[in-house]
């Protein structure tokens, strides 16, 4: 009925106080966090070798 809940979600974030999210200010993150992404994908490979682009 729902759809995975979209309708209640909806009406929980339209009628929630706003301290109750939690959003970062500008959605960074430190040069350690972003140096181990980069080093795993670069390593990452799938079941035949494959690489990601």
């Amino acid at each position: 009925l729902h759809s995975d809940s979209w309708i209640l979600d909806a009406f929980q974030r339209i009628h929630s106080e706003e301290s109750k999210f939690f959003i970062p200010y500008d959605l960074e993150i430190s040069n350690q966090e972003l140096s181990y992404i980069v080093k795993r994908s670069q390593q990452w490979r799938g079941i035949n070798g494959e690489r990601r682009k």
